[in-house]
């Protein structure tokens, strides 16, 4: 019995840093043999106390294309073609749709007509009337003089034989009217043979011409139309929708397709309105998408907190053109650094662990004199700023401790170690 309370007593001092053997005799009684004490080893690092540093902080975001646009016709028809698909990558001044256009083409083929026509008829009456027309004219009136001649020495003839009684007064009115219709005519004739010399009046040139003028509006719009029949892509970009079909009948303002650019990109982040003093528009801007660095630059700040998330917009414009593989969707990281005045300690988020009463905690190691062991010490500490798989912190460490960075868990205060230096990154 003895024995074996003196077994569990050594496996108890082993389990506290010190090793021992049993060695057993010929007559099976064991005896036990002390060793030196064997000591954990953990490791240590050195701290270095900070007066000021750079607080990083991480956003997330998301890539944009900078423009991105609904396409539909301007007028109603029936949709004769595509030219893209969903997927499909189009340039500037593509034609990607068109509708039936017969009717506005017929339209404009007579529109052209009439004006061809109405041209002509201008012309005309720029260039006056013929010369065999005028000839006629005067030859009408002059045949109008001879007439009338006739008939006024018919009357004198008449009035003579109306005096002695041998003609009948019917008879010399009737010679009479026959002047007065004559004399008429002549009338007529002159004026027109006068207007012919003139030639056409400006007032019907320029009725004349306005009509060639109206004309020529209306084709103007016809070929509108013709133009409004198709949809042309506004930038280089790639088809993200197509939501009519051949056959279908299209309106103005229904959307046909939706195109988003490629070739300029945006990145949208959402920050705390206090970070906006370190920004300056057009400052180079740490980013990455999917892991992978891009050059980029900050283009605009939206003056307006949002009510949800309380946070302003900025929106960074991607310039590099090597990474062909970022994406409108990616979501982006950018990284943000403030400079800060406060004085810390570095930690590795390892060498701290949570303490009483929900403070935090840190293991010190303590040289022993005249050993190459140390003493463990347990030191309260204060966290002040968090960044990734660090913490600054402030408390009972002071600048040049050793501080424990491995197996924090598994040791406790006053225990006795062996300790390995590591560099601190």
């Amino acid at each position: 019995m003895k024995l074996l309370k003196l077994l569990f007593a050594l496996t108890a001092i082993g389990a506290i840093g010190f090793g021992a053997s049993i060695a057993y005799s010929s007559k099976s009684k064991p005896t036990v043999t002390l060793t030196q004490p064997a000591f954990s080893t953990v490791e240590i690092e050195q701290v270095k106390l900070v007066k000021s540093w750079n607080a990083m902080t991480h956003i997330s975001g998301i890539v944009k294309a900078k423009r991105k646009s609904e396409l539909s016709f301007e007028r109603m028809g029936r949709v004769d073609q595509f030219h893209v698909d969903k997927g499909d990558r189009a340039q500037e001044g593509q034609v990607l749709a068109n509708l039936n256009t017969d009717v506005i083409t017929a339209q404009i083929r007579k529109l052209q007509a009439d004006k061809q026509g109405a041209i002509a008829v201008l012309n005309e009456m720029k260039a006056g009337p013929r010369k065999e027309i005028i000839d006629a004219a005067r030859a009408t009136v002059q045949d109008f003089d001879a007439q009338l001649a006739l008939a006024k020495r018919n009357v004198e003839r008449r009035q003579r034989l109306v005096n002695t009684e041998a003609l009948s007064r019917e008879d010399f009115e009737q010679a009479q009217s026959t002047v007065v219709q004559l004399e008429a005519g002549r009338t007529n004739a002159q004026k027109t043979l006068e207007d012919l010399a003139l030639g056409t009046r400006s007032e019907k040139i320029e009725a004349q011409e306005s009509i060639i003028e109206s004309l020529q509006e209306s084709i103007l719009a016809a070929q509108v139309d013709l133009k409004h029949s198709e949809i042309r892509c506004p930038y280089d970009g790639i088809i993200i929708e197509r939501l009519l079909h051949e056959g279908s009948v299209a309106t103005p303002g229904i959307t046909v397709f939706v195109i988003s650019e490629v070739a300029h990109l945006e990145a949208h982040f959402g920050i705390p309105p206090q970070m906006i003093a370190s920004l300056k528009v057009g400052q180079p801007l740490d980013l990455t998408v999917r892991g992978v660095p891009v050059n980029a630059t900050l283009r605009s700040i939206v003056p307006q907190v949002d009510d949800e998330t309380r946070t302003l917009k900025i929106i960074a414009s991607i310039t590099s053109t090597e990474n062909a593989n970022v994406l409108a969707g990616d979501g982006a990281k950018l990284v943000l650094t403030r400079p800060q005045n406060v004085e810390g300690i570095w930690l590795r988020t390892p060498c701290i662990l949570q303490g009483q009463r929900g403070l935090w905690e840190c293991f010190v190691a303590e040289k022993v004199p005249d050993s190459e062991t140390s003493m463990l010490a347990r030191r309260t500490i204060e966290i002040l700023h968090t960044e990734g798989d660090r913490v600054l912190v402030r408390g009972a460490i002071h600048d040049g401790d050793w501080v424990v960075s491995s197996a924090v868990n598994r040791v406790v205060t006053g225990q006795v170690v062996n300790t390995v230096e590591r560099v601190m990154e």
